[in-house]
Order: structure tokens, then C-alpha cells, then sequence
């Protein structure tokens, strides 16, 4: 006689659950995100990529992707006499 009083509580725990807590995803329209602007959160040098983020505003989801390295310039610093 004992184990449907355990039965009744659980159920009526997992009703309160879902009514609090609400089963996420069936009611909630589609988010499409608006990115804002890329933003350089880590600059590139010769020696390692460099990475841009952004981030949309509405859920604070962030993107991110990668920046090449920079080529390393060789600067010919010869001077012909006259």
C-alpha cells in the first residue's frame, strides 16, 4: 500500500518539474542570430594565427575564426655609393 504513495509523489514532482522548468524547444520560435562585427580578439604575427570574434547580441552566442599568419618582409637595407 505504501509504493502508490511513492508513485503519486514522484508523479506530482515531475508535474511541477515540467510546469516550473517548461519542456524547452517546442513553443520557442526559431532564433536567427545577427551577428555583429568581427572584432580582432587576437592579433596575428609571423609566428602564429591571430583570431576575430562577434557575437550576436540577442542570445550572446560568439563566432569565432581564425586570421592568417603575417608573411615575414625581408627589407633590403644595401645603399649604392655615388
Amino acid at each position: 500500500m505504501k509504493n502508490w504513495k511513492v508513485f503519486v509523489f514522484m508523479a506530482l514532482i515531475a508535474v511541477i518539474g515540467f510546469a516550473v522548468v517548461g519542456c524547452k524547444g517546442k513553443d520557442e520560435p526559431v532564433h536567427v542570430h545577427q551577428w555583429g562585427d568581427w572584432t580582432v580578439t587576437k592579433e596575428p604575427t609571423t609566428t602564429e594565427e591571430g583570431e576575430e570574434t562577434r557575437t550576436c547580441p540577442t542570445c550572446g552566442e560568439k563566432e569565432t575564426r581564425p586570421i592568417d599568419k603575417l608573411e615575414e618582409q625581408i627589407i633590403d637595407t644595401t645603399y649604392e655609393l655615388i
